[in-house]
């Protein structure tokens, strides 16, 4: 038997336990491994949870900044504080936010005016604001050095290349500055931006925490950067060459098209939110039949390639199917200079119109009740102006039911005194020895004879530094009332023709009324007979007695203490004899059956049905209030579209020859009443009697007319029956005249109408570009360049015959804001482009034959709302106007914020600049 040797025994033992140890260990360490990876996994769960929590945290108070935005141009301290309030987080299981916080978007309000050259602006409040930086006051940049609890002192004026100015008692004071946007589809803009950032702390259930902070940048972007800005469809299809220049943005969509043998060129980035359209017009007429023409849209500055008919985002109309080609062209071809929905093109809104307002609104006076401090308050430029001139049926409709009667017996009581030295005439009244005055027998509007011819109730009001308003309405009417005072600054009638130019005798003084054919007439045709709609009774504004008002160089006067930021604002309103069918005054001309598709191509007679691109005002209803003669003493029944206001006519019997006959035969006599003035080609002519057939008693070449020759047959009327009248009806417009350079308000003068605009003669320019100027701009219902040759008298005579209308040349300065119609389907037999708004070429509207002429304009051309007053379809060339030679083009002085008119509007724009997640070291 074998016997182990005891050096040997407990080896199998030491073995196995060493075996046992290395296997525990291993197992421990294994178990270690697994529990520690665990530990990880719901570490990183944890985490996970948070960095989530923190990234949704981050998301909502973007998204909650973004929608006060919507709600306030300048958001003040508590309502931002309310926004980081738990209420406002997200609500997530297990989730708390220890942090959830926004800096930046400091405003405050001044509390004293503030001089061009002061060093301390004092405030409302300065708390949350930097111990020194930068702040911004309307269009100027500043600096700062110190703060007290409601001044900032050590002001460095004019900041950044912005000029040093006067602002007003509780204007905005903000934390922002002007930059250029360096990122997304409005790079290269200039903009006025606030900064803010943003920063959230999500803890999980078990304590893990994850930080996160965000750089926001809002940015407000003046619309006048843009060459081209429309905020509904945007249509390019001009017949000549056209290159207007600058930005084009269309917050609907863009239609590009252009003449046959003609090149449209974009020469800088163009985007919209939606589709661009190469094959149709907004009409629906085919684009490549109709307008065959080059588009050339830039790739590089300098560098351009065309855009087929196949090349836009859509194969065909703006809801046919995407062209599966264009990102690709839209990103790559053209370098991201040409956007639609799907390569990035974003909208642009003005900051009230997210809350549900329309944009029509910056020209609307405001509803009764409305703070001038909330978001739309704050963006009417009835509220920013200088000078506020409103009218209106009743003294109810003005501000605080104070209002002067535009008759001289209402006025003398109140201070106006009629006299020869200086001039102060009585308003005009009606001759009843005139038959072309309407009256009660020959069926218009009831009994006006010796009635007074301006009618109404007005206010004129002057904001002053410290932000208050002080009644000017006597100042400003002892200054004139009339066309022959030399002071006048608002003008409401003329001397008849003939009339003495000092005369004081209310008969010899007529309302100024111009015939607009594109309003008298729904399509683009002659018809016998002048439409009463088509009269619009005129207020002027002599521009250069209103710049001498405001300068302080009209002795005894007091514009000189009007408010200026950066210039002056003029805000006008007229609203006599406007009333909807519950006696409203709404500030729209409230008839909208004007389009009828279906009617044949010379009628579109009202068919009672809303047709499409009739719809002006956006509420799905027809409006026809406007149609009929609207407020007590007068009757609702005069339809303005089918009755026509057009002066008694027959014929010559005989060849009448330049002499001085005393007697006339002619067809009939019977439509005439004598005396009365007589117009035989181009003379006038005064007849005290009459037979049948001949009238008698005719003295001839009156008015400074010559008498001569006219054969037999030719028309004989009665004298410019609808430019002496009372209009009663809701046809209102602002004139301006005397308006060339350098006539303007400086630095910077803005004009606001809620009623359409006609500017006429040279304006803000004189013969070139060259000279002095103003940063100018007018924002109005509609606008209508007159030439200087411009006669309202010949509109009347001529209404429907353009070629008696001629133009000159003439030049504009300014940037234009106005409305425009609606896109509505082609009917058949109408021009290619008759339904849609005119184009980009027509957006300036005109009245006259400007074949051989041109018209200079340099500016932006901006369409922020459909107009609701001068709503005539577009229509050219019959009747109308015939087309200028343009010479159009976008002013860069708007590229430099300084040089901006006052009260420009500006889009809202949000940025995210930069996300960074915060670690924090133990």
């Amino acid at each position: 038997m074998h016997r182990t040797d005891p050096i040997e025994r407990g080896y199998a033992l030491i073995t196995s336990l060493i075996i046992t140890a290395a296997a525990t260990a291993l197992a421990v360490g294994f178990i270690a491994q697994v529990n520690t990876e665990q530990k990880v996994s719901i570490n990183d769960t944890q985490y996970s949870n948070a960095f989530y929590a923190a990234e949704a945290g981050l998301e909502k108070l973007n998204s909650d900044l973004s929608k006060l935005f919507q709600t306030t141009v300048f958001p003040n301290a508590s309502q931002l504080a309310t926004i980081q309030g738990s209420s406002y987080q997200p609500q997530l299981t297990g989730v708390s936010y220890p942090n959830y916080s926004l800096n930046g978007g400091q405003v405050t309000r001044l509390t004293a005016a503030l001089t061009s050259g002061a060093t301390t602006a004092s405030v409302q409040s300065t708390a949350g604001w930097p111990s020194s930086g930068f702040l911004m006051i309307d269009a100027e940049e500043m600096t700062y050095t110190g703060i007290t609890g409601t001044s900032f002192t050590g002001l460095t004026r004019g900041a950044n290349g912005s000029t040093a100015a006067a602002h007003g008692n509780n204007a905005v004071v903000s934390r922002s500055r002007v930059i250029t946007i360096a990122e997304g589809p409005n790079a290269g803009l200039s903009a006025q931006t606030i900064p803010f950032t943003l920063d959230v702390t999500a803890r999980s259930g078990v304590g893990t925490e994850a930080r996160l902070t965000r750089e926001v940048q809002v940015a407000l972007i003046p619309v006048f950067q843009f060459g081209v800005f429309s905020d509904s469809d945007l249509s390019f299809f001009a017949g000549p060459n056209f290159n207007f220049g600058g930005r084009v943005h269309s917050n609907g969509h863009l239609f590009l098209a252009q003449g046959s043998g003609a090149t449209l060129t974009l020469a800088q980035k163009v985007t919209t939110p939606k589709e661009v359209v190469r094959k149709r017009l907004a009409n629906g007429v085919d684009a490549e039949v109709s307008h065959p023409g080059t588009v050339n849209v830039v790739q590089t500055p300098g560098t351009y390639r065309a855009l087929a008919f196949n090349e836009g985002s859509v194969v065909a109309g703006p809801t046919s199917s995407a062209n599966s080609s264009w990102p690709s062209l839209s990103l790559s071809t053209y370098n991201g200079n040409i956007l639609s929905r799907a390569t990035g093109g974003k909208p642009l809104t003005l900051p009230f119109a997210g809350g549900g307002a329309s944009p029509i609104e910056i020209i609307r006076r405001p509803p009764t009740g409305e703070s001038p401090t909330s978001i739309v308050g704050q963006s009417r430029l009835y509220n920013q102006a200088s000078l506020r001139i409103l009218l209106s049926d009743s003294i109810a409709n003005l501000p605080g039911g104070v209002g002067y009667p535009l008759t001289t017996v209402g006025l003398t009581a109140l201070g106006y005194t009629v006299g020869a030295a200086p001039l102060r005439p009585p308003f005009a009244t009606a001759d009843p020895s005139d038959p072309d005055f309407v009256t009660a027998t020959n069926g218009d509007l009831g009994p006006l004879d010796n009635a007074n011819l301006i009618d109404g109730f007005i206010r004129i009001d002057r904001q002053n530094a410290d932000g208050t308003w002080t009644d000017v309405t006597l100042e400003i009417l002892n200054l004139g009332i009339s066309t022959n005072q030399a002071d006048a600054i608002l003008r409401f009638q003329r001397p008849k023709p003939g009339a003495s130019a000092t005369s004081t005798t209310a008969t010899d003084y007529w309302p100024i009324n111009l015939f607009d054919a594109r309003e008298g007439r729904f399509r683009d045709s002659a018809i016998a007979g002048l439409r009463k709609v088509g009269v619009m009774n005129i207020v002027e504004v002599d521009v250069n007695n209103l710049r001498r008002w405001f300068a302080g160089l009209i002795p005894s006067t007091t514009g000189d203490q009007a408010l200026s930021n950066n210039g002056y604002i003029l805000y006008f309103s007229d609203r006599r004899g406007n009333r909807n069918a519950v006696g409203n005054e709404t500030g729209e001309f409230g008839f909208e059956d004007i389009i009828n598709t279906g009617d044949a191509a010379t009628g579109g007679s009202p068919n009672g049905n809303l047709d499409e691109g009739e719809d002006f005002n956006g509420d799905s209803a027809l409006q026809t209030y406007g149609a009929n003669l609207p407020v007590a003493p007068y009757t609702a029944s005069t339809d303005l579209y089918a009755t026509a206001f057009s002066p008694a006519a027959t014929t010559l019997n005989e060849d009448f020859s330049d002499s001085g006959e005393a007697t006339i035969n002619v067809a009939s006599t019977a439509a005439f009443s004598v005396p009365g003035y007589l117009k035989i080609g181009n003379e006038i002519v005064v007849c005290t009697g009459k037979t049948a057939t001949q009238f008698t008693g005719c003295v001839r070449g009156q008015f400074g007319t010559a008498s001569n020759a006219v054969a037999n047959g030719q028309p004989v009327t009665s004298l410019v029956r609808a430019a002496k009248n009372r209009v009663h009806y809701f046809r209102r417009a602002l004139r301006l005249v005397n308006g060339a350079s350098p006539n303007l308000p400086t630095p910077g003068f803005t004009v606001a109408s809620e009623n359409p605009v006609y500017i006429m003669g040279n304006y803000n320019a004189n013969g070139s570009f060259s000279g002095a100027h103003s940063y100018a701009a007018v924002i109005a219902d509609s606008v209508t360049l007159l030439s200087s040759s411009w006669n309202d008298y010949r509109s009347f005579e001529f209404p429907y015959d353009l070629n008696r209308r001629p133009a000159a040349t003439t030049w504009y300065r300014l940037a234009i804001a106005a409305g425009k119609g609606r896109n509505f389907p082609q009917p058949s037999g109408t021009a290619d482009d008759f339904g849609t708004d005119g184009g980009t070429h027509n957006f300036l509207r005109y009245l006259e034959h400007w074949g051989g002429q041109t018209s200079h304009y340099l500016g932006s051309l901006v369409s922020l709302y459909y107009s609701h007053q001068g709503t005539g379809a577009y229509k050219c060339c019959t009747i109308v106007y015939s087309p200028p030679t343009r010479n159009y083009a976008f002013d860069t002085e708007f590229l430099v914020p300084s040089q901006l008119p006052p009260g420009t509007p500006r889009f809202r724009d949000i940025n995210n600049l930069s996300f960074r997640q915060v670690i924090r070291s133990d």
